[in-house]
């Protein structure tokens, strides 16, 4: 069965299924796309909208300035201050995210969805994960069997019996709460 897509769209396929990608939900886009007012923040709401269909691309810094009617320093400051993290920071977590889901939901293996999300490799979507999340990608779904969405964490401790982790649970490896992060 042939699949077909309109310029600019990318197809997962496996055996077991097929998706979109720009169909896979981004919660932190889409979070930051609901929070954002925008009378006050139209160039930024449209650098969301672009990021939200283009993630895997990996668009840089400057093109999404650029689109924006921007410069490089104006768009990073407002980024910054309208979304409160920054813009390499919203991609890495969209990525991610987006990698977790197809890994979690389609059933994809890590190299499957490391690539779909554009990582050049695995093991570089390996580190990223890791560095996010305090855990590989294997360890962080034996752990959260249930859990479709990505949160940050180190251990969760008490609040490993739900099967979700949450960012407000979030405790270090001795027990007590994580400070900053």
């Amino acid at each position: 069965e042939k699949l077909l897509l309109m310029e600019g769209e990318k197809a997962v396929s496996t055996a077991a299924t097929r998706v979109k990608i720009e169909q896979v939900p981004l919660f932190v886009i889409e979070q930051l796309q609901l929070n954002l007012n925008p009378m006050n923040a139209p160039q930024i709401k449209k650098a969301l909208a672009y990021l939200r269909h283009n993630y895997w691309l990996n668009p840089s810094h400057r093109e999404l300035a650029r689109m924006s009617g921007m410069s490089e320093s104006q768009f990073s400051r407002e980024f910054s201050r309208l979304t409160g993290m920054t813009y390499r920071h919203c991609i890495l977590i969209a990525r991610l995210e987006a990698a977790f889901y197809l890994i979690k939901r389609h059933m994809l293996t890590l190299e499957e969805a490391s690539s779909a999300v554009g990582y050049e490799n695995c093991a570089s979507m390996q580190r990223a994960f890791k560095k996010f999340t305090g855990l590989s990608p294997r360890q962080y779904i034996r752990r959260y069997p249930r859990a479709f969405r990505l949160e940050r964490f180190e251990d969760l401790g008490a609040d490993e019996g739900e099967g979700e982790a949450t960012v407000s649970g979030a405790r270090s490896r001795s027990g007590a709460k994580k400070a900053g992060r």
